[in-house]
């Protein structure tokens, strides 16, 4: 990670940039903000509190509502959502899932009652919606006692679970599950998407997955960003004349598609010219002339078996897509090569 706060034309391009951070590019930045003083501690929590809180109340509007809150910032976190809703008139409860309880202060006076494990049964018996924040961004192995058998009885209740800031049991960097793990209906990530979240088998236990803004300074750049349609359309896209020609726009030549795999080929080259190149040239088995002209007129069909026409597309691109359904065949070795000289 770069120093903060990152370049000025950062609010610019916000909407391009949705960074994926690693657990602890996540929390360099928690630090940063807090060791710097650009926002309390104490207002991160209540600001991603009180998200939860708004998110819960949309989605589930009506019964108890229980916090399995640990003893780190996802527990109090937990807390300040609970109060929140309790404020609003809901019927709350809390069970202790940590060695310790949360920040008292969270509570700001409210009387809400951490009950300890022992009232776990009873709690989720009586409630309609559970909070997730028993773990948080710094797991790495699997759960130990008494969480994994508190995450095991929360999923086997069937409630609607909401993750604060992700379901506890998964890995925020790598996406791993190493053991018990909450099967969430909602996951309200904060202030970025952590990188763990999107890769599996760890989303397939985050549910709906949001993020939500709670005050953090720009972060960023981290080493990983989501590919969002704002970023193709103002990076990746430069913006095309309306009288452009299309030999303007690039030639890409597409090497691709054996014998009974010419809808490789087809997709290819429809994403090409989608995407917005100028000229498609595929190269492929001579079987798929038909339909690859059928079904993307657009290219220019070169057969394979033809040197001379393979290296005029070749030297003629701007660009090679090679290996779609390029299959192994005898001679499929020698033309790779040939396309790579």
């Amino acid at each position: 990670m770069t120093e903060f706060p990152p370049r000025a034309d950062w609010w610019r391009v916000a909407a391009a940039r949705v960074w994926l951070p690693t657990a602890e590019e996540m929390a360099q930045l928690d630090r940063w903000a807090t060791g710097s003083g650009c926002i309390p501690e104490r207002a991160l929590i209540e600001n991603a509190g009180r998200e939860v809180a708004r998110l819960v109340q949309m989605r589930w509007p009506e019964g108890p509502v229980l916090a399995l809150a640990g003893s780190g910032h996802n527990g109090a976190d937990a807390l300040v959502a609970l109060r929140t809703l309790h404020a609003w008139g809901r019927e709350t409860r809390a069970v202790r899932c940590g060695s310790r309880a949360p920040e008292p202060e969270v509570l700001t006076g409210w009387e809400i009652e951490l009950e300890d494990g022992s009232a776990l049964a009873e709690s989720i018996g009586t409630s309609a919606v559970l909070l997730d924040g028993i773990l948080g961004t710094g797991v790495q192995e699997a759960p130990r006692e008494p969480q994994a058998a508190i995450i095991e009885r929360a999923n086997a209740s069937g409630l609607p679970i909401t993750a604060v800031d992700g379901p506890s049991g998964a890995c925020f960097t790598t996406g791993r599950v190493p053991g018990a793990c909450i099967r969430a209906a909602l996951t309200v990530t904060l202030g970025w998407p952590k990188l763990g979240l999107l890769r599996f088998p760890a989303r397939g236990f985050c549910g709906d997955l949001l993020a939500v803004e709670i005050g953090f300074p720009p972060g960023g750049p981290f080493d990983a960003r989501a590919i969002t349609a704002a970023w193709v359309r103002e990076e990746m896209l430069p913006a095309r004349r309306p009288d452009a020609h299309k030999g303007r726009s690039g030639y890409l030549a597409l090497v691709a598609g054996q014998v009974g795999m010419a809808g490789a080929a087809v997709l290819a080259a429809r994403a090409a010219i989608r995407g917005g190149v100028g000229i498609v040239r595929i190269v492929s088995d001579p079987t798929n002339r038909e339909i690859l002209q059928s079904a993307v007129p657009e290219a220019i069909f070169v057969p394979w078996t033809d040197d001379d026409a393979v290296e005029d597309a070749i030297s003629w691109a701007h660009a090679i897509a090679l290996g779609p359904g390029l299959g192994r065949e005898p001679g499929r070795r020698e033309l790779i090569e040939a396309v790579l000289e």
